[in-house]
């Protein structure tokens, strides 16, 4: 939490970073029927899909730890945010049609926590979106590299591990466990090339071509295994709050 919390954001209003994000938020909202309403996004950065919401139509809200997100975006899209972590905000039961989690549950201490908290403020049916790293990817990569030592060298493997790592089948447990309904988790679209400019081996449109393979025989697994099997390199999980209110008591007992 210190690091998002003082980590500096520039690069990401970048012009890779913008265009490969705009990309994804314009291609989840594509083929969507979803009717503009109130958004929620947690950890938001400095705002780049609440804009494109707003865009839509959508009246927007954003929470972030980090300050200088926070300032970001109150000054260069002018968009309300809060800065604390989610843990510490609170707003009214059923205040949003939809919450949104791009890469953020599997870096909180407490992902089931703060579903559980997030689930009351959506408003009964709203929805919430959700992407994170599949640790299916990342540690099937990460045993590869560490078979082939001898030919690797010192070269740190090209793998990505949060605080939570989750499988297809862990994600829609918890978020069954958060008291959500109509869980749908599957491979995530890839980001466009290389938006953080991390890969110093591949040029932009080698990376692109990577993603494209990767997410191609990720998708052939997945249809082959009628949805049970995701080996994208990340998950994308869709779920809907039910009719009833969530008692955290309850929960508890159970």
């Amino acid at each position: 939490m210190a690091y998002y919390q003082k980590r500096d954001v520039s690069a990401e209003i970048h012009s890779t970073y913008q265009e490969s994000y705009s990309h994804f938020f314009e291609r989840f909202f594509h083929g969507r029927r979803l009717s503009p309403g109130r958004l929620l996004d947690v950890g938001c950065g400095p705002g780049l899909f609440l804009s494109l919401a707003r865009q839509k139509g959508w009246e927007v809200q954003g929470v972030d730890p980090s300050r200088t997100s926070v300032e970001m975006a109150r000054s260069v899209y002018g968009l309300p945010i809060q800065e604390g972590r989610i843990e510490e905000i609170s707003f009214p039961d059923e205040s949003f049609d939809m919450v949104t989690f791009w890469n953020v549950l599997d870096a909180l201490s407490d992902p089931k926590g703060v579903l559980r908290k997030t689930y009351r403020f959506l408003k009964k049916g709203g929805i919430l979106f959700a992407r994170v790293i599949n640790v299916r990817f990342h540690l099937g990569l990460y045993r590869l590299w560490e078979s082939m030592a001898p030919k690797k060298g010192n070269r740190p493997p090209p793998v990505i591990f949060h605080v939570h790592n989750f499988s297809e089948s862990t994600l829609r447990q918890m978020l069954k466990q958060s008291g959500f309904e109509k869980i749908k988790v599957r491979n995530s679209l890839p980001t466009p090339g290389d938006p953080y400019g991390d890969s110093l081996r591949f040029s932009k449109k080698g990376v692109q071509l990577q993603k494209i393979v990767v997410h191609g025989v990720s998708e052939a697994l997945f249809y082959g295994t009628l949805g049970q099997f995701c080996f994208g390199s990340s998950l994308f999980a869709e779920a809907r709050r039910g009719a009833n209110i969530f008692d955290e008591k309850v929960w508890e007992v159970v």
